[in-house]
């Protein structure tokens, strides 16, 4: 069997493993399900996000002009269920493409903190536990406000604060596996560093990191709701949930629909990414 195909089986396998559990199965649900969202958002969308139909009007209200609104309107007549199918996209790519970046730089000063250790430890662990010490969405404020609310700031201010955690959680796992026998096995061959580390060491530090990564993309699909709840989100016209949240702010006693169903959004596309965590995370305790 080729090594595609045995990787392809092997992906199957798991996939049918967490399908099997209904906590798990609910994740895979819910995940997929705003994945595909996101893809084939043009064509679910009834309206334009940015199109103006008619303000506030009702979920399951028709227009003046016989148009059903299923989620309702924004109080400037955009279509709520528009919104949050197009706010799926940026939401679920910047949530993605941010954490990318976190984990390259995490991952790699992390690998060379647990094997080298000595002064290169102690250098990277005292800058990772200074980075640290700041409170998280403090970093993402005084980021945010210092280079101004964009989708390239949001990865810079969201690399900059995760990569520290990161970090922590790579060099323990490095520490661990950098005494084991194939590693020792490995320089004895006289491999380089960089094989050992990232084809020994990484591959084998593979699960948990699995883990934390869908765990930390939905971090970052609340941060980014943070940010656009708080003004300082993706910039307009984007139509990312946070900044619905807070446009919708104002009417939400006589109007609750604008607030209730983008946080309903972000809270299942969060919960599903933390029970597909969950499940892959027992599946590699059984390992």
């Amino acid at each position: 069997m080729s090594a595609p195909t045995s990787s392809l089986t092997k992906l199957f396998r798991i996939l049918k493993d967490i399908a099997s559990s209904p906590f798990g199965f609910l994740g895979l649900f819910l995940t997929l399900f705003w994945i595909f969202v996101a893809i084939f958002a043009p064509l679910l969308a009834p309206f334009s996000p940015t199109e103006l139909i008619q303000p506030l009007v009702k979920p399951l209200s028709y227009t003046k002009n016989g148009q059903l609104l299923i989620l309702g309107s924004d109080h400037i007549g955009r279509d709520v269920l528009s919104r949050i199918i197009h706010g799926t996209r940026p939401v679920l790519f910047w949530s993605i493409f941010a954490t990318f970046p976190a984990y390259f730089i995490g991952s790699s000063l992390g690998l060379a903190a647990g094997y080298y250790k000595k002064s290169t430890d102690t250098i990277l662990s005292f800058i990772a536990n200074l980075i640290l010490s700041f409170p998280v969405l403090v970093l993402y404020l005084i980021i945010i406000v210092y280079l101004g609310p964009s989708g390239s700031n949001i990865v810079v201010a969201i690399t900059f604060a995760s990569s520290p955690a990161i970090f922590r959680i790579v060099r323990a796992l490095t520490l661990d596996i950098a005494g084991r026998d194939f590693i020792n096995a490995a320089q004895i061959r006289g491999e380089s560093s960089l094989y050992i580390l990232f084809i020994e060491i990484l591959p084998n530090a593979k699960g948990p990191l699995i883990v934390d990564f869908c765990l930390r993309v939905g971090y970052t699909a609340i941060t980014i709701g943070v940010l656009g709840f708080l003004g300082l989100g993706l910039p307009p016209p984007s139509p990312d949930w946070g900044s619905m949240i807070n446009s919708g702010r104002p009417f939400a006693l006589f109007m609750p629909h604008m607030v209730i169903f983008p946080c309903i959004a972000i809270s299942s596309f969060v919960l599903g990414l933390n029970l597909l965590a969950d499940e892959i995370n027992h599946i590699n305790s059984r390992i």
